[in-house]
């Protein structure tokens, strides 16, 4: 999203991928935080390969947000239904042929 705000820390590459969103940058503690960040994608790309085996470029945005709709609420997997629901209801339905964009 153009409204996101980037967090990253002072490597020079990253002012060139966030384009025009709003970067916020902090000093690293020499790599010391990276362990988790490599521990979240490792857990993002074994969630794709377990659950979709492989995904499609045009769905993308779709395929995080589903992942990161799941990893906020893992520790509420008792209300997860109940969530689903609501933004089911929410929602306009969309047919078939336009969620796998055929």
């Amino acid at each position: 999203s153009q409204h996101a705000v980037v967090c990253t820390d002072e490597w020079s590459a990253y002012p060139n991928a966030v384009g025009k969103r709003e970067h916020i940058t902090f000093r690293s503690s020499k790599g010391s935080n990276f362990q988790q960040l490599h521990w979240h994608i490792f857990n993002l790309k074994n969630w794709i390969r377990g659950i979709h085996h492989k995904i499609s470029a045009d769905h993308l945005q779709r395929y995080l947000d589903e992942y990161y709709f799941r990893f906020n609420r893992r520790n509420y997997s008792g209300s997860n239904p109940e969530i689903m629901i609501k933004a089911m209801l929410n929602h306009a339905w969309m047919p078939y042929k336009k969620a796998i964009a055929a």
